[in-house]
């Protein structure tokens, strides 16, 4: 837990908020942590979740689950990053681009509404305590923190 006053004196000439940061390093991709760990972050591309059956989302869970199950829990951790913001027109233009693309009617015509929705959340849909209630683009990070064998040798030392 950092304190106020830890906070405070980074105000203070020479001092530098990126001592509170618990990496070294940062190389090839890799973070190197002040522990001795390796680190790494991947942004995963999510799925269009609307029109996938009960089904198929438990299918897609289970695949997710199988992996993250057989992960060594002695020398990796790893989490699951949500990230929530406005910025969605990337998301936009998939759906200005594939309505002329296609020839049958129905297609179109969802493509058009889907876009019409999302527009429409860019203002906001309705009011709530907060703000408006708008479309929003989530985005997930999955990291994955390695312990080599040096740094439990180097913890158990210090144990002792």
């Amino acid at each position: 837990m950092i304190k106020t006053a830890t906070l405070e004196s980074f105000l203070d000439e020479g001092k530098s908020f990126t001592e509170l940061l618990p990496y070294s390093s940062y190389e090839n991709g890799l973070f190197v942590l002040k522990d001795g760990s390796l680190g790494q972050v991947w942004e995963v591309s999510l799925i269009e979740s609307e029109t996938k059956s009960a089904d198929h989302l438990e299918q897609l869970a289970q695949n997710i689950e199988g992996i993250i199950i057989r992960l060594p829990e002695e020398i990796v951790s790893c989490q699951f990053i949500l990230l929530c913001d406005e910025d969605f027109e990337e998301k936009l233009k998939t759906y200005t681009d594939l309505p002329g693309s296609s020839d049958n009617e129905i297609v179109r015509a969802c493509f058009q509404s889907k876009l019409a929705h999302l527009k429409q959340g860019k203002t906001g849909f309705f009011q709530q305590h907060t703000g408006p209630y708008s479309s929003k683009r989530i985005r997930c990070l999955f990291t994955l923190r390695y312990f080599p064998s040096w740094t439990h040798t180097r913890k158990e030392n210090s144990a002792k």
